[in-house]
């Protein structure tokens, strides 16, 4: 088990490495684009992701998740259920491109965009199959090596197309630089799908059973996190779009961090609980959470001034932003620790529940106050939703599934702690020597009770090892 636990740190240090590298070039094309497009192109563009995302998350089926499962589920032919997950994708992705596109005729819409949409998507869960299958197989290197060719040729193509093309505004360009490089990238992931397993219809039932039921969760955190850019362009504008994306941006490095520490910790999850060690799943979540928290108090700190240095000045103004947006991604994150108990231990219903009540809050706040209070409230109507996610969470915890796994005290000390901060933050946003003196104070306290938590929890192992 300590070498299974070791391998996968190590192994989780290149995730976390990897995707840095990837976002920081990421970041600095967002530098670029903020200043070669116009703000409402820059809204367009991130309008249409919305629409792109809610169809790979319909297309998607939840399918890529079951493969963490199948790995131990089907051990001598597990490159053949990928294999027959891809198949599948393709049939489904192949009816809905007919359908879609005989609806975009009947009710006179652009066909163009729903096709970039429709390509992308498949691409996208293809992509997603491949990725999860090297993040369950340890083999980081060709991880990150699919994620930059995922990321990088569209970012250079789109730049030069906005740059030297100049024959369409700069979304529509921003849209085939988007496109094109996941076409060459799906024809990719194919081949090597279906070089290493064969296509067998048999799978097809086991991985629709685990993840169809997932489809209503994806959809509905796709909506819960993506609902807001439509709604503020309903109300105020595509402009203001751009600037809630723009800043949206640079919160989401917390994304990038909680996508590797889940690629982590899963792992060293379902290690522990499948062999109901929940003990050491508590003592392992306080680090956990302790660590993410850090990386929270640092770009929530910071986020003023990142957002001045990435961003053009059309863009300054939603520097207000960046607390709640942060805010929103913590409880995000620990939403996502509690769901780890549920999808594991077949509650898969109550995923897609908490989801669902998330993304009604969600839409229901943001019809109320953006038309009052404009994108502001959108952010802070985001945060409100994930954290009534995780109160959900925690109540199934409670109620139904009764592992103890987690300390539901330790998770609520850490809500009030990023609350206290986040209000801090806030009041002292335009002062940055509070803000620093603030985030080393908060820094220390967490790094100081990890160290008293660890050495305490030495101890008592060492008493319990002498009796």
């Amino acid at each position: 088990m300590k070498k299974d636990v070791k391998q996968v740190l190590v192994s989780g240090s290149w995730y976390i490495v990897g995707n840095f590298l990837i976002k920081a070039i990421t970041f600095l094309s967002v530098s670029v684009f903020t200043r070669i497009m116009t703000v409402e192109d820059y809204g367009l563009y991130y309008t249409y992701l919305v629409y792109e995302s809610m169809l790979t998350a319909i297309m998607s089926l939840g399918l890529a998740k079951t493969i963490t499962v199948a790995k131990f589920e089907f051990t001598d032919s597990f490159h053949d259920y990928v294999a027959s997950l891809a198949g599948y994708q393709t049939v489904l992705a192949a009816g809905v491109g007919v359908a879609g596109i005989l609806v975009c005729r009947a009710a006179d819409l652009q066909t163009g965009m729903f096709a970039a949409a429709w390509i992308a998507s498949y691409g996208n869960c293809i992509f997603q199959l491949v990725e999860q299958r090297f993040i369950i197989e340890n083999r980081y290197v060709r991880y990150i090596g699919m994620t930059f060719m995922n990321n990088i040729p569209q970012i250079i193509l789109s730049i030069l197309l906005i740059l030297y093309w100049k024959k369409q505004s700069s979304y529509v360009e921003r849209l085939i630089g988007h496109v094109v490089p996941l076409i060459f990238l799906l024809v990719l992931c194919l081949v090597y799908i279906l070089k290493n397993g064969r296509v067998r219809k048999k799978y097809w039932r086991y991985g629709l059973k685990l993840g169809i039921p997932t489809i209503f969760m994806s959809l509905s955190a796709t909506v819960l996190t993506q609902s807001d850019r439509v709604l503020i362009g309903y109300f105020g504008g595509e402009d203001k779009v751009g600037i809630y994306s723009g800043v949206g941006t640079i919160g989401s490095i917390l994304y990038i961090v909680m996508l590797s520490m889940q690629n982590v910790w899963t792992r060293i999850f379902m290690m522990h609980f499948s062999e109901k060690q929940y003990q050491e799943i508590r003592k392992k979540m306080i680090a956990y959470v302790c660590l993410f928290m850090v990386a929270v108090f640092g770009i929530m700190g910071a986020g003023r001034e990142l957002c001045w240095f990435f961003l053009a000045k059309e863009y300054r103004v939603g520097d207000i932003l960046i607390v709640p947006l942060c805010l929103s991604w913590f409880f995000n994150f620990l939403g996502c620790i509690l769901s780890e108990i549920e999808y594991a231990g077949g509650k898969a219903l109550y995923l897609t529940a908490g989801m669902v009540l998330g993304a009604v809050i969600n839409i229901g706040t943001n019809l109320l106050l953006i038309p009052v209070f404009g994108y502001e409230a959108a952010a802070y109507t985001t945060a409100f939703s994930y954290l009534a996610v995780l109160a959900f969470h925690l109540l199934v915890e409670r109620r139904v599934c009764r592992t103890k796994a987690y300390s539901v005290a330790f998770l609520g000390i850490s809500v009030l702690v990023m609350l206290s901060y986040s209000a801090l933050i806030r009041v002292f946003l335009n002062h940055l020597l509070m803000r620093a003196l603030i985030v080393i104070l908060y820094v220390a306290g967490v790094l100081a009770f990890v160290i008293c938590t660890v050495r305490k929890q030495d101890r008592n192992q060492e008493r319990k090892q002498n009796e």
